[in-house]
């Protein structure tokens, strides 16, 4: 018997139950709600089930049970009556930091240990849940890739596997192949979002370090041990992020009041290293000595520091602006506001250049920007009908209001062109 409704994603509902059989309460987790799968998505959904189903660690939330009604799967889970993560952000504490990093990890581990590894692909404080006993619990795992893609189309959407406040840099470039340091880093920008209430580049992941955006540091007062794994966690690099086994090691230590000795990720020789930088700074040295004293020092070249700080500003508008065309085209939770502040930035690019190459290369920028705000006004049209068919009023309403907002500034854009 349906309880409530807990919560709605992308293309899942979950509800609070109650199991007839044993009057307890139970969490049900409906895949593709109101438009259901065809039968070749309710196989791969049997497939997927049966490759979990014989997991067993003390931080997956197994499911229980597994059926499909009118084409539509579901899934009975265990009932976490303290719920997610989500209401801890911004107020947790090290400790808890390093309770959620130690049972994390060590469900990751589990995972990333299976032969072949399982990527969860969407850590988050949402599909973090906590058990009566207060340990954190990953769920939605399981998931692979190409059900997903299944899930997606079910429900029209073009939105990728994951958060994209979560998703690793490497998962906006071309091979999307999952790996373990995906969810490595989705766990370093979960915990940098429980301590600090934001994640570490917004709802733009790590699309923004692609652009050359640093990772921002953890203000607060917490440990360096643990602000030093955090940084790890988010590296650019993937070789430079710790394993799910090296995070669980180093949170052990913490919470049994042990140094935490976080170990480097790659290979170093230092006195290889060392003699060979001194060497070459010698040598340099030497070369520049010469230099010298066979030729003046040319006059130092004449700084134009406007210019240069017009062209600061005009790279970093346009960066802006690509990063959120990108976010945009993933089609995300309000999607069509990042095509919006695109064009702003676009536009205030436009006033640190006078090059006539830059200019042209802007308004090409710009009206790519305007065609996207019209596919997502005509897509959130769509949404809206497709609402109404099911009878969801509410969301037929949002999608339409939605799809008005995008008209608006369509028209304002065109009046400000002519």
């Amino acid at each position: 018997m349906l309880v409530k409704l807990l919560g709605r994603g992308g293309f899942s509902e979950v509800w609070l139950a109650i199991d007839n059989y044993t009057s307890t309460q139970v969490a049900l987790k409906i895949y593709a709600p109101g438009t259901g799968l065809d039968n070749e998505g309710i196989k791969l959904f049997t497939q997927e089930f049966a490759l979990v189903f014989g997991l067993n660690h003390t931080n997956l939330l197994k499911p229980m049970y597994y059926d499909y009604f009118d084409r539509m799967p579901f899934l009975v889970l265990p009932y976490c009556e303290r719920g997610s993560c989500q209401h801890l952000i911004g107020k947790m504490s090290e400790k808890e930091a390093w309770h959620l990093l130690y049972d994390v990890s060590s469900g990751l581990d589990f995972l990333h240990s299976q032969n072949p590894p399982i990527i969860h692909q969407d850590i988050k404080p949402d599909n973090i849940l906590i058990d009566g006993n207060g340990c954190f619990m990953i769920t939605d795992f399981g998931i692979s890739t190409r059900f997903r893609s299944t899930l997606r189309k079910s429900a029209q959407s073009a939105s990728s596997g994951g958060t994209v406040a979560y998703m690793a840099p490497e998962r906006f470039s071309a091979d999307k192949t999952p790996i373990p340091a995906n969810d490595v880093y989705s766990l370093g920008a979960t915990v940098f979002e429980m301590l600090t209430g934001d994640a570490p580049f917004g709802n733009h992941g790590g699309l923004w370090q692609k652009n050359g955006a640093e990772v921002p540091r953890v203000n607060g007062d917490y440990s360096k041990e643990l602000k030093h794994l955090i940084h790890q966690c988010l590296s650019f690099k993937i070789s430079d992020r710790p394993s799910a086994r090296q995070i669980r090691d180093c949170a052990q230590a913490a919470l049994e009041g042990k140094p935490v000795r976080i170990k480097n990720t790659t290979k170093s020789n230092k006195p290889v290293l060392i003699i060979a930088g001194i060497s070459l700074a010698a040598l340099f040295l030497i070369v520049i000595g010469l230099f010298f004293i066979k030729r003046p020092a040319p006059n130092p070249p004449i700084d134009d520091a406007a210019a240069t700080a017009n062209h600061q500003e005009y790279v970093h508008y346009v960066q802006a602006g690509d990063s959120l065309v990108e976010v945009g085209k993933m089609e995300g939770n309000r999607y069509e506001q990042q095509f919006v502040q695109a064009l702003y930035m676009y536009q205030n690019a436009r006033q640190y250049t006078k090059e006539s190459d830059k200019i042209l290369l802007l308004d090409q920028k710009i009206a790519n920007a305007q065609q996207s705000l019209c596919n997502a006004y005509y897509g959130l049209l769509e949404k809206a009908e497709r609402m109404e068919k099911f009878n969801e009023n509410d969301a037929a309403r949002v999608f339409s209001e939605r799809a008005n907002a995008v008209e608006q500034i369509i028209t304002c854009n065109a009046k400000e062109r002519q």
